[in-house]
């Protein structure tokens, strides 16, 4: 038996328009570099704070549904091709012929995405 449900149209946070060419604010850039963290970026030299260093709300907002996309494309491929429900997905890029020591944020995010360097 299937219901409908209606949901109710959502409060307005904000009065006005988004501020698209604004600066990233602390709370974006991290979700810019988990997005990172999800689309392999996590092991350029540029990541983390290269990566966001001059991004706008609006670069940042495409960059982090990109790395969205390419992820669920990926899990997708997997589950098609029939990885098991409980295989963690790694995106991985070639990684750079210098790498500098990680922090511990990265390290963490490393173990989180099963980087075993």
């Amino acid at each position: 038996m299937h219901f409908a449900v209606t949901l109710v149209e959502p409060v307005k946070l904000r009065e006005g328009a988004a501020k698209e060419d604004a600066k990233l604010s602390e709370f974006q850039e991290e979700l810019v570099e988990m997005a990172a963290v999800l689309n392999g970026d996590l092991k350029k030299d540029i990541y983390p704070q290269q990566l966001v260093d001059g991004l706008n709300v609006s670069d940042g907002a495409k960059y982090v549904e990109k790395a969205f996309k390419r992820f669920c494309d990926e899990c997708d491929k997997a589950k098609k091709n029939g990885v098991d429900d409980s295989e963690i997905i790694c995106l991985e890029k070639p990684a750079t012929t210098h790498r500098a020591s990680k922090s511990f944020v990265q390290k963490l995010f490393s173990c989180l995405v099963c980087d075993n360097n």
